[in-house]
């Protein structure tokens, strides 16, 4: 009797265990391109986790591309001797991304949201990606390519969870390609940054179900140091 008791309790307890941590990954077989040759600026709003909130946007538009971060949400950033750059920080392969941001020193990498409260309007604060003004062109990217990520911080109803976006170099050095995205489901938890693993054959259709419906809400519109994992 007392066996079986206990075996009952197991039962009806089980469902009550917490779940076990995972990353969760979201991955395009073709990454979204944020680029024209229009002056017009273009939104691309972000949900990671699906709750039906924008969590960031990306902006694009001939001149360049930039990202927002919505809400109370932060990315990391770059500073120059403290003092904020307006760039996001473009983070390598193992780099943690959790609630310390990084090594101090000259150029720091830092949490922030792009909501200054200096900006004139504080709706379309962003962070530059890339910008191409005249002759003159600049981009986080080293030269206009390569891949990196830019660890983020977002909040979700059972606390804040830590990710980072797996971007590309774009078209015409001013653009910007989209590879996807990942992050921790339990809250602080921290993130190792890489490239998010290319779907498998039955994610192809989820994935790319989930890019049309990004891209039918209008779609909008980077120094590199490496974090080894802790």
């Amino acid at each position: 009797m007392k066996t079986t008791t206990l075996s009952l309790l197991t039962l009806l307890l089980a469902p009550l265990s917490p779940l076990k941590a995972a990353v969760v990954t979201m991955s395009f077989p073709d990454p979204v391109q944020f680029f024209t040759f229009e002056s017009e600026t273009f939104f691309h709003p972000t949900d990671l986790n699906s709750d039906g909130l924008v969590d960031f946007t990306f902006l694009y538009s001939g001149f360049g591309s930039s990202l927002r971060t919505d809400a109370t949400n932060r990315a990391t950033t770059l500073r120059d001797k403290g003092v904020p750059t307006g760039y996001p920080q473009l983070l390598s392969a193992g780099y943690l991304v959790g609630a310390d941001p990084g090594p101090s020193g000259i150029y720091e990498t830092n949490w922030e949201n792009s909501k200054r409260p200096n900006d004139f309007d504080q709706r379309y604060s962003t962070f530059g990606i890339s910008s191409s003004i005249g002759p003159n062109f600049s981009s986080i990217f080293p030269d206009g390519g390569g891949r990196g990520a830019i660890g983020l911080e977002f909040h979700a109803a059972d606390g804040i969870h830590y990710g980072y976006f797996d971007l590309s170099g774009g078209d015409g050095y001013v653009g910007v390609h989209l590879n996807g995205w990942a992050y921790e489901s339990e809250p602080g938890l921290a993130i190792t940054a890489g490239s998010v693993p290319e779907p498998t054959a039955p994610a192809l259709s989820v994935a790319a179900a989930g890019a049309l419906m990004l891209l039918r809400r209008k779609p909008p519109a980077f120094l590199t140091l490496s974090r080894p994992s802790e």
